[in-house]
């Protein structure tokens, strides 16, 4: 098993691809300054070794402990690759700097390599346990398969009372900074826990349901109260989105879906029971409310290396965790106490109706409007429903399952088995190729190229630009309907502002223009415009459309 994760790996560890065994230190040294472009060949490689083994004398030792750690990962031997990584970060966090660069590089190349093989570690653990629960689920057979009438009764089993044990209990602890929380939640912040409780009769009976699924403590929910006030629209400097404001990259590691077309992350379901997994998983490794709450929102590795360097496992005392990490735990808890009893600090609740709603699968790409339609909603009712969807339809290519108001789902399926083929439409995103040209695009998806044109708001002679995408609308009739072209008359709007973030403005190029000059009109760098469009060079074409930063705005 470790094998299978060491793989994946070996290429961004230093020097892995030869053999994990004991190995002359001047080969990973060598390794060092090849990254850090120094002569690696004849003479100068062998004054280099000699000088950083003069500077660095403990690289014999640091080097022998990388190598083993790694062969320990590779023979599942995590106790000693966790006691060989322990020992190269004690060595380096009591490391003085080192005025000289030579040191200094090998240092944060070792820094690096240590980095990607905690990771490695702590996702060995992580699939541990993952496989050590399904093993005991009564569910899987001897053989490996699933039985459909014991996962059938593993569902429906009857939940009891809210269970007592330590996984059940936060330990509320009342100090200096959960009050000056409280201060700041009843005083300064007032309005952001007014907003906040408004919204959590909403939401509070489905999340309650997944957390008892995982058996987790309904206070939970007042995580994703301080992450994002419950708004599955929130989106942080970091990137992080959704209610439980995950980054990309944790999202997927459980299994929420990211793309173009969809943002599992501001499903309100798919994202909780993400949340539930994660913290779950989180308690497993520390068996603390703090401890998880705080690895959360800073990462495992922040939070077992100041446990390391601290030789405690006491989150309150846990000094060099991130400012906003120590701050993030007793915000917790001071939300926890206002919301348990709003009341007594003068916050009225108010009544809303729940998050209720019925499910319509529906075919490729399907149109939200026409959803709508069918469903006798306002458009922006069945997008609030679906915050997911990040386009006008659902995504291409599958059948998906679309909410609707609740008390509709049946009509709305029905409606929509009656629309006529020409208001049905469908949607490709292509991402042009040298040669293409909007009248093969147009043979190639059987559609019309006036109606790709038009979802594109291309003009008549406008160009179109490798590496860049168009939205085709694919309509089975030579002419759309009246309901196909409002949908496309949508997609325009929605691709004139695609480019520029809610957060942002956008710039249509113009002849003469550089990305340097374009930059310094618009008072940001060079780097940031090529990062917001994803642009691997400065090249750029007249018509194109960056996404620029407006001023005074934060990205």
């Amino acid at each position: 098993m470790g094998a299978m994760i060491l793989l994946s790996a070996l290429a961004g560890c230093a020097g892995a691809t030869r053999s994990a065994g004991r190995l002359d230190p001047s080969v990973a040294i060598l390794d060092t300054m090849a990254v850090a472009e120094f002569d690696t060949s004849g003479e100068s490689a062998v004054l280099n070794v000699a000088k950083l083994e003069t500077l660095v004398p403990e690289a014999t030792q640091l080097e022998a402990w990388y190598r083993e750690a790694l062969q320990a990962l590779w023979n599942d031997d995590l106790v000693l690759a966790e006691s060989r990584a322990a020992a190269i970060d004690a060595v380096l966090n009591n490391t003085p700097p080192d005025p000289s660069p030579l040191a200094t590089i090998y240092y944060q190349s070792l820094a690096a390599r240590l980095d990607r093989l905690q990771d490695l570690v702590l996702e060995e653990r992580t699939l541990r346990s993952y496989l050590a629960k399904m093993d005991s689920l009564s569910v899987i057979g001897p053989d490996g398969a699933v039985d459909s009438t014991a996962m059938v009764h593993l569902l429906e089993r009857p939940r009891g009372p809210k269970p007592s044990s330590p996984r059940h209990d936060l330990a509320l602890v009342e100090n200096p900074l959960t009050e000056r929380w409280v201060r700041f939640f009843t005083g300064d912040g007032r309005r952001y826990m007014d907003l906040w409780l408004t919204r959590l009769p909403r939401y509070d009976e489905l999340i309650y349901g997944i957390l008892d699924e995982y058996d987790l403590p309904h206070d939970l929910i007042y995580l994703a109260m301080i992450e994002s006030g419950l708004s599955m629209y929130a989106h942080s400097s970091a990137n992080a989105v959704g209610p439980w404001q995950f980054i990309a990259s944790t999202g997927k590691i459980y299994d929420l879906k990211i793309d173009w077309w969809v943002d599992e992350r501001r499903h309100l379901e798919k994202s909780t029971r993400a949340a539930a997994s994660h913290l779950s998983d989180l308690y497993e490794s520390f068996g603390s409310w703090p401890l998880a709450f705080a690895a959360y929102n800073c990462g495992s590795r922040r939070v077992e290396r100041a446990i390391r360097k601290h030789g405690t496992r006491d989150f309150w005392r846990l000094a060099s965790l991130p400012s906003q990490t120590r701050n993030y735990v007793p915000k917790f808890m001071a939300a926890l106490y206002v919301a348990q009893n709003p009341a007594r600090y003068g916050f009225a609740l108010t009544e809303q109706a729940p998050y209720a709603y019925d499910i319509v699968t529906v075919e490729d790409a399907t149109d939200l409007r026409l959803v709508a339609e069918a469903s006798n909603s306002a458009l922006d009712v069945v997008a609030d429903l679906n915050p997911h969807l990040k386009r006008w339809c659902t995504p291409p290519g599958e059948r998906y399952d679309i909410k609707v108001p609740s008390g509709v789902g049946a009509a709305c399926a029905e409606n929509l088995a009656q629309v006529p083929a020409e208001d049905r439409i469908t949607w490709r995103r292509h991402q042009v190729r040298r040669g293409d040209t909007l009248s093969e695009l147009a043979k190639h998806y059987g559609t019309s190229a006036q109606a790709i044109r038009d979802a594109n708001k291309l003009g008549a002679k406008s160009a179109l630009h490798p590496g860049n995408h168009v939205i085709v609308p694919v309509v089975s009739t030579a002419e759309p309907g009246p309901l196909a072209a409002l949908a496309i008359a949508d997609a325009a709007k929605h691709a004139e502002k695609s480019v520029a973030a809610s957060t942002g403005k956008s710039y249509r190029v113009r002849k003469g223009d550089t990305l340097s000059s374009i930059a310094r009109r618009h008072k940001v760098s060079v780097k940031q415009i090529m990062n917001w469009n994803r642009k691997r060079s400065t090249r750029i074409h007249v018509g194109e459309r960056l996404r620029v930063r407006a001023h005074g705005v934060s990205e």
